[in-house]
């Protein structure tokens, strides 16, 4: 197993702004991943491909409105310290990352789940299976972290 690297490159790209990319960044990135780093746990695999297929669905849908003008930027890396910084950034309007998270609420017993509003049930997913989770001001681009250990 690899394990002691310095903090490297794993992936970049820049696609066309297509739900029909996503699978092939996905796959992509986690091949990456594992060549570089080694073999990681089944549970932390299947966890960044939650993460990842969030993030491009939002990019896609939300940020750049399925303009397939328009284009998704991709980064990732891994650090010594076995953490993978994953940063998307879309060429939409952004969004209100704190209004978006306010407006989400876990569901309650007894509640109507029909009721249960849909607004930022994607960052939420997010943001549950992330260390850490920063957007930035204008709203366009998030920037993940999440350990493999």
């Amino acid at each position: 197993m690899k394990r002691k690297l310095k903090s490297q490159d794993i992936y970049s790209t820049c696609v066309p702004s297509s739900i029909n990319y996503i699978r092939t960044i996905v796959t992509e990135f986690l091949d990456n991943l594992e060549n570089i780093y080694g073999q990681v746990d089944e549970c932390i695999l299947f966890e960044l491909k939650v993460i990842l297929n969030e993030v491009l669905v939002n990019a896609v849908k939300h940020g750049n409105k399925e303009d397939e003008k328009k284009q998704i930027k991709i980064k990732a890396s891994i650090s010594d310290e076995a953490v993978v910084n994953i940063v998307v950034e879309d060429e939409g309007n952004g969004y209100d990352y704190e209004a978006v998270c306010n407006c989400s609420k876990p569901f309650c017993e007894g509640e109507d789940p029909l009721k249960i509003s849909e607004c930022g049930r994607g960052i939420m997913i997010i943001k549950s299976l992330c260390d850490n989770v920063k957007v930035s001001e204008k709203g366009n681009q998030i920037i993940l972290a999440k350990s493999l250990l």
